[in-house]
């Protein structure tokens, strides 16, 4: 997961036991982008770390790939994407995000692995700082949290 993320694990593990096929060859995760079109800028703005350009990736739209802050797979597809990678980029460096790269792009090499989503709880962790400017935005103040 990510750093920002705190899992109730009791529903990760309920939901992986709770699978319905696909018990060795999946990607799960809570949620799942599918058919997002390819973002493409020349220059850094508020898209820059997602924008691909045409030389790095030439379709248009993107292979169906879980968002970062979580996925689940097993070992066995985790070795298989490390071997994919490494045949694919062994001598080159690699700029695309991490989430579409893994359970996007490299999954796509493994026809036999499923992606879904799975019904996984999760909350994002702020600090006090980005708690206070979300909760004064909104007309409330810090001290209303502890109540």
């Amino acid at each position: 997961t990510d750093d920002n993320v705190v899992l109730d694990m009791d529903t990760v593990i309920a939901a992986l036991q709770a699978r319905a096929g696909h018990k060795d060859n999946f990607i799960t995760c809570p949620t799942l982008n599918w058919g997002m079109k390819v973002l493409r800028s020349a220059t850094p703005h508020m898209t820059g770390n997602w924008s691909v350009s045409k030389e790095e990736f030439d379709r248009d739209v993107m292979p169906d790939f879980c968002i970062g802050f979580l996925y689940v797979t097993t070992p066995k597809v985790g070795a298989a994407l490390v071997q994919i990678a490494l045949s694919l980029f062994n001598q080159t460096e690699v700029v695309q995000i991490e989430d579409s790269l893994i359970t996007g792009v490299l999954r796509e090499r493994l026809p036999h692995v499923k992606i879904d989503m799975a019904k996984i709880l999760y909350t994002l962790s702020l600090d006090e700082h980005i708690q206070a400017n979300i909760l004064q935005f909104h007309g409330h103040e810090q001290e209303e949290l502890t109540k």
